[in-house]
C-alpha cells in the first residue's frame, strides 16, 4: 500500500513536470512566433523577439519571396513598411525600441526613393519597374559601409565575413519592396494611384536615399 501511494505520487509529479515543461515550450514558441498583422504604433515594428539572426544591428527577418509565389511568412516587414508608409513619411524622428525598427526606417527610405522613380513614369508600370531594377543594379551600401543611410543608428560592428550575407539580404529586401510597391500603386490599372504619387516630392526625415 505504501509503495502504491509513492508510485501514484511519482506519477502525478511526472505529469506536473511535463505540464510545466509544456507551458514553458508554449511560451517560447509564442515569444518566437511571427506577427500576422501590423501594430497600431507605426513608428515601431512588431517584429520583436523573432529569434532571427542579427548582423550589424539589423535582424535578418524572414521575407516572403513573391517571385516564387511563396505564402510564408504571410505578413513580413516589407508589408509592415508599406502599410505604415504614408503615415511614417511625415515623421521626423524615431525612437529605436528594437533592431527591427532600423529595418523599418531603412525600408521607408527605400520605398520613398522607389516612389520618386514611379512618379516620373506614372502612366507606365513596366517602365517604372525597369527604372527601379536599373537603379538597383548600382552598388549600394549596407551596414558597415561608408554612405549607409542609417550609419548613425548602427551600434554593432559588422565583420568582413558578414558583408556578403548582409548584401544578399538587403538585395532581397529592395527587390520585394519595389515590386510590392509597384503592385500597390498600380492596383487600379495602368495609371499610378494619385493618392500615392502625391507623396513623391516629399523627403523622409529630411533625407533622401542616394543609392
Amino acid at each position: 500500500m505504501f509503495f502504491g501511494v509513492i508510485k501514484e505520487q511519482l506519477s502525478d509529479d511526472r505529469v506536473q513536470f511535463c505540464q510545466i515543461k509544456l507551458r514553458k515550450t508554449e511560451a517560447v514558441t509564442l515569444k518566437m512566433s511571427y506577427p500576422s498583422a501590423p501594430g497600431q504604433d507605426s513608428k515601431n515594428s512588431v517584429f520583436v523577439n523573432t529569434g532571427d539572426k542579427v548582423v550589424g544591428s539589423i535582424p535578418l527577418l524572414k521575407i516572403r519571396d513573391t517571385s516564387k509565389k511563396a505564402t510564408t511568412p504571410a505578413f513580413d516587414i516589407v508589408d509592415e513598411c508599406l502599410y505604415h508608409f504614408r503615415t511614417n513619411i511625415f515623421m521626423r524622428d524615431f525612437k529605436i525600441k528594437s533592431d527591427a525598427d532600423r529595418l523599418l526606417i531603412y525600408l521607408t527610405f527605400y520605398a520613398m526613393k522607389c516612389l520618386k522613380l514611379i512618379a516620373k513614369n506614372k502612366n507606365d508600370k513596366a517602365k517604372c519597374a525597369k527604372e527601379i531594377q536599373g537603379w538597383n543594379l548600382n552598388p549600394f551600401p549596407v551596414p558597415g559601409d561608408a554612405g549607409f543611410i542609417l550609419a548613425s543608428l548602427i551600434t554593432t560592428e559588422v565583420k568582413p565575413q558578414e558583408k556578403a550575407e548582409l548584401l544578399g539580404y538587403f538585395k532581397q529586401l529592395r527587390i520585394e519592396t519595389g515590386n510590392r510597391l509597384l503592385d500597390i500603386v498600380f492596383a487600379n490599372g495602368t495609371e499610378a494611384d494619385k493618392w500615392w504619387i502625391c507623396f513623391a516630392p516629399r523627403k523622409f526625415m529630411d533625407k533622401e536615399m542616394a543609392n
